[in-house]
């Protein structure tokens, strides 16, 4: 098995199935939860875990003929974000969050689902 020398890079975005044009600034969390050292003033005292939610963001791409607000009504969806370095991201039961805002400078859109899991795995070849 050869390992590619591509580090970085999407190479799709899908979302409920639907492939859709992806532009950048992707990001994702599969942790769902942070600890943070307690600190006492005679010593360290522990650590506390706090919730945080799973996510999956990016910049996409808008044809003409895809409303800007396509992931507006989406809850319990499945968000696959497929690296160049073969790494596959799935998002699983998934809800859109935030607002539909678009660049009209260059056609695109952010966009951000949460909550449910997100794993990692890696594509075989």
């Amino acid at each position: 098995m050869s390992i590619s020398p591509v580090k970085a890079g999407i190479s799709y975005i899908k979302v409920g199935g639907q492939q859709y044009k992806a532009q950048g600034e992707f990001k994702y969390r599969t942790s769902k939860f942070v600890r943070e050292t307690l600190e006492g003033a005679d010593s360290t005292h522990g650590y506390s875990e706090k919730p945080k939610t799973p996510f999956i963001e990016g910049k996409l791409s808008i044809p003409g003929d895809m409303p800007s607000n396509v992931f507006e009504d989406s809850t319990n969806a499945n968000v696959t974000l497929a690296l160049k370095d073969g790494k596959v991201v799935t998002g699983i039961g998934m809800w859109h969050v935030g607002e539909n805002e678009v660049d009209t400078e260059n056609n695109t859109m952010m966009f951000r689902f949460e909550g449910g899991t997100v794993e990692e795995s890696v594509a075989s070849v």
